[in-house]
């Protein structure tokens, strides 16, 4: 949206017109018009008719041009007199004093809608401030939002600046009109970073919470406020006329400080251009510290996320392995599905992949059990079936908040002379069978189905035994790699076999990434439900 009306302006004096307007123009054309017929001898008085220029001006002019307009029309009235000899007659002193209040009159008129023309643009200005920043949750992008609707609006040059969780003061975004002096200060500030203690004014409003409204810097105040020649030198290059610096305050606490800055010849901020500052810093504040408080929720469920599944998966003699995870919905939303693979004995290991119902902390709660608990349940001598009544009875002694998982666990005896056939034992608890794509292509479905865990008060569960032979992939999944929402093609049972057979030959990374690629492709491009992926395959090597 275009703003054509800036809320900091030269000052408003007939000396600052640098060129008169179509209107301003028309109107004095209008009153010579007037003043050429008033004075050829017709008979007519029409100065009385040089009190409707200036109104007429006034409906598109800026103040000091309709003054202009309204000047002019008086000096014709006077020249009027003159040349119509007509001074001491009532009726001309009649169509002066008419002249005279039609200049006034035009005047309130311009003064009037140049000042509504400043609220309206206020409140596009701040409607575009809300449009813009709920438009991006980064916070530096939406300080670069902020920093750029106030150049050339609200001033020249605007910075914003915001305190960090280490309280230290950062420079988010800085933006200038005709200079390069928001580049130049961007670059300072990363060198020479402001003292959060110390005198600088953008440190003391942040302190404090107050705003200051500041003169032409002299070279006694540049010299107090920064010890750093650099510093001192862009601000002698760079001095402002007036500066205007705002707290950002929101929730209870200031979280940095918006810098305004007029190079051009203007007046300070007025009473308009510093309220509607202060409520563009006060609307920019809660957004730059809800993109704060999402992109901390953020980290943290990353970094839970990951605390939820293995950093790496090891390495099993005779194996590839690999993984994928696809995280669907928002980055702070904490999914359920996990996977792991660890050793059990010797020559003995378990892969395990699940999905807890829901998101955020309660999901991860259940997650983080979930691992726990199967790890520390599992033995040689324990059926993967065993393991997942052990989970059961964690989840329902543990939790009572009905929630619930579902997980499908593989005991792996590797071969002793690491060739020939590795020995499968796979458990189901409510999760969809896991897959072998062999070497010959063909894809075996494996394991009997059970029911969900932590659901019903005795599980159903069982144990099925499968072989791998070299070039044969173990493939687990969860269900988001099914999961369509309303596609029409969801129910399709043989995606995933026809899948894995494209994949037939590869290793378990070109599986795990042939599959994550089809399951992305398959959902538009982003996956509406978590998806995880764990491929163990044959090598036989080792």
């Amino acid at each position: 949206m275009a703003r054509q009306t800036e809320l900091v302006k030269p000052p408003a004096s007939l000396a600052g017109l640098q060129e008169l307007s179509a209107a301003t123009l028309l109107a004095m054309v209008g009153a010579s018009l007037i003043a050429v017929l008033d004075g050829v001898g017709s008979g007519l008085v029409l100065i009385a008719l040089l009190a409707i220029p200036p109104v007429i001006a006034a409906l598109d002019a800026s103040p000091p041009e309709t003054a202009a307009v309204g000047a002019f029309c008086v000096l014709l009235a006077l020249l009027s007199g003159t040349w119509n000899q007509n001074f001491d007659q009532t009726e001309y002193v009649i169509g002066l004093l008419t002249v005279i209040a039609g200049a006034v009159a035009g005047l309130w008129v311009a003064s009037l809608r140049a000042n509504l023309d400043r609220e309206r643009a206020a409140s596009e200005l701040l409607s575009e401030a809300g449009r813009l920043m709920e438009a991006t949750l980064n916070q530096k992008e939406r300080a670069l939002q902020l920093a750029k609707l106030a150049v050339p609006s609200l001033s020249d040059v605007s910075m914003v600046d915001v305190l960090t969780p280490e309280r230290q003061i950062t420079r988010l975004a800085a933006w200038s009109s005709g200079s390069d002096a928001a580049e130049m200060f961007i670059k300072l500030r990363a060198e020479v970073p402001i003292d959060p203690r110390g005198p600088h004014p953008v440190a003391e409003v942040i302190r404090t919470g107050e705003a200051q409204l500041l003169d032409q810097l002299s070279d006694q105040r540049i010299a107090e406020i920064t010890t750093k020649e650099e510093e001192r030198e862009a601000l002698y290059r760079h001095r402002f006329r007036s500066c205007l610096l705002l707290p950002l305050g929101a929730r209870g606490h200031v979280v940095g400080c918006l810098t305004l800055w007029i190079m051009r010849p203007a007046a300070a901020f007025d009473e308009t251009a510093q309220r509607t500052a202060k409520r563009l810093a006060d609307r920019a504040a809660l957004a730059l510290d809800n993109a704060r408080l999402h992109e901390q929720q953020s980290h943290i469920a990353s970094v839970l996320q990951h605390s939820l599944r293995p950093r790496s998966l090891p390495e099993i003699a005779g194996f590839e392995s690999s993984s994928r995870f696809l995280a669907a919905g928002e980055a702070y939303e904490v999914g359920g599905d996990f996977y792991d693979v660890f050793r059990t004995g010797s020559g003995v290991w378990t892969a395990v992949i699940g999905d807890v119902c829901g998101k955020g902390p309660e999901a991860a709660a259940l997650t983080a059990l979930a691992r726990h608990s199967i790890r520390a349940a599992s033995s040689p001598e324990r059926a993967p079936s065993d393991v997942l009544r052990a989970l059961h009875e964690s989840i329902t002694g543990e939790r009572t908040d009905l929630r619930f998982c579902t997980a499908a666990l593989a005991r792996i005896q590797t071969p002793r002379n690491g060739r020939g056939f590795a020995r499968l034992t796979i458990a189901l608890g409510g999760h969809p069978p896991p897959l072998v794509l062999r070497k010959s292509g063909r894809v075996d479905q494996l394991g009997q189905p059970g029911t969900l865990l932590g659901a019903l008060p005795t599980p159903n569960l069982a144990d099925v035994d499968a072989r791998l032979g070299v070039g044969d992939a173990l493939v687990l999944y969860t269900d988001g790699m099914l999961d369509l929402g309303d596609r029409s093609d969801k129910d399709d049972p043989d995606w995933l076999r026809r899948q894995l057979e494209r994949a037939a030959g590869g290793s378990a990374d070109e599986v795990a990434s042939k599959l994550a690629e089809a399951a992305i492709k398959r959902n538009g491009g982003e996956p509406r439900d978590d998806i995880a992926i764990l491929v163990l395959r044959r090598s036989g090597a080792g």
